[in-house]
């Protein structure tokens, strides 16, 4: 069934214990799947859409760094954000801004370090 609910301005971020690493915009290809169902109807050929294969790359990324604990999460936000400003917010207040996306985003991958796991440098 189609979901008719669209976002504002929905971004992928992915950050490991070192910050930031990416914040991907991808409302854009939010029409995309309702657009390949009209073609598919009609004869045409259907057109990727690259926010699986960006999705992809990040959560291999993440599992051959583990050691780097990263998270990956979605989210929409105001219009008026954009990548600078997430990268900003983060350098700015890292921790805040995890706890903050934690809390209102959508988890799609974690190997977030747990309270109990030591940090052993060699």
């Amino acid at each position: 069934m189609y979901n008719s609910t669209m976002t504002t301005n929905a971004f992928i971020l992915s950050w490991d214990c070192t910050g930031l690493e990416a914040a991907v915009p991808i409302t854009q290809y939010e029409q995309l799947d309702h657009q390949n169902l009209l073609n598919v109807i009609a004869g045409k050929p259907e057109e990727e859409n690259p926010v699986g294969n960006i999705l992809f790359r990040l959560k291999i990324r993440a599992q051959f760094n583990s050691q780097r604990f990263y998270e990956i999460y979605a989210i929409d936000c105001e219009e008026e954000l954009t990548q600078d400003d997430w990268h900003s917010m983060f350098k700015d207040a890292p921790q805040a801004m995890a706890e903050l996306i934690r809390e209102r985003g959508i988890k799609i991958f974690c190997n977030r370090r747990s309270s109990n796991q030591q940090v052993v440098i060699s």
